[in-house]
C-alpha cells in the first residue's frame, strides 16, 4: 500500500511539475488560452460557440501547417466568408495530398472540430493528438467527408479521446488527406468545450 502511496504521489507531482513548466501549454488542456469564441455555423443549425483555428483560413499560407506535396494555397475563399469578408485564400489537396493544421487548444471535455470542403471526393480527417512535449501521443480516424461542387461546412467532428487530456493530450492538429481526387479545405474551427446546440 506505501508503494501504491509513493508511486501516485510521484506520477501527480511529475504531472503538477509539467504544467506549472508549460504554463501556455497547460492552458490549452481546460481551453484557457483559446481565443474568443463566435456562433461560426450558427446560420446552418449549429448554435456552438467555436474559436477560429491559428491561420485556420490559410490567409497566411501554410505558415503552421505541415503540407505534403500535392498540398497548396489557392486564390478562393469558402463562399460563406464565415471568417472574414476579406479573405482570399484556401488549402487545396490533390488526390493523395495530405495537410496537418497548427495546434488546436481543446478541453477535458469533448472537443467538436468544424471546417468547409468543396469538391467532388472525400477527405479523410484524422485527429492527431499531442502530449505537454509535442510528442504525438494518439492518432483518431475521426471521419471521412465526402465534399461537393459547392462549398459546404463539414459535420461536426467529435473528438471522443479529448477526455484524454488530464493524461497527458494538451493540444489536437487535424490531418486532412484527399483520397480520390482534389479538395479545397478552408476555415478550420474549433469548440473546445463542446457548448451543445
Amino acid at each position: 500500500m506505501a508503494k501504491l502511496i509513493v508511486v501516485f504521489g510521484g506520477v501527480a507531482a511529475a504531472f503538477a511539475l509539467a504544467l506549472s513548466a508549460a504554463p501556455a501549454k497547460a492552458s490549452l488542456i481546460v481551453g484557457g488560452s483559446c481565443p474568443g469564441a463566435t456562433q461560426a455555423f450558427k446560420q446552418f443549425g449549429d448554435a456552438r460557440y467555436y474559436t477560429f483555428g491559428t491561420n485556420g483560413g490559410v490567409e497566411s499560407g501554410t505558415t503552421g501547417w505541415t503540407v505534403s506535396s500535392g498540398a497548396s494555397v489557392v486564390r478562393g475563399n469558402e463562399s460563406f466568408y464565415v471568417h472574414s469578408s476579406s479573405d482570399s485564400k484556401a488549402l487545396s489537396l490533390s488526390r493523395g495530398a495530405t495537410a496537418l493544421t497548427p495546434s488546436m487548444c481543446m478541453g477535458t471535455s469533448s472537443t467538436v472540430v468544424r471546417f468547409f470542403v468543396e469538391g467532388n471526393t472525400s477527405v479523410r480527417v484524422d485527429v492527431v493528438e499531442r502530449n505537454l512535449l509535442g510528442l504525438v501521443v494518439g492518432i483518431l480516424n475521426a471521419t471521412t467527408v465526402t465534399g461537393s461542387s459547392a462549398w459546404q461546412p463539414s459535420p461536426a467532428v467529435l473528438n471522443l479521446d479529448s477526455l484524454q487530456g488530464v493524461l497527458g493530450v494538451s493540444s489536437v492538429q487535424l490531418r486532412f488527406t484527399a483520397l480520390d481526387g482534389t479538395a479545397l479545405v478552408d476555415d478550420v474551427y474549433v469548440d473546445p468545450w463542446s457548448s451543445g446546440n
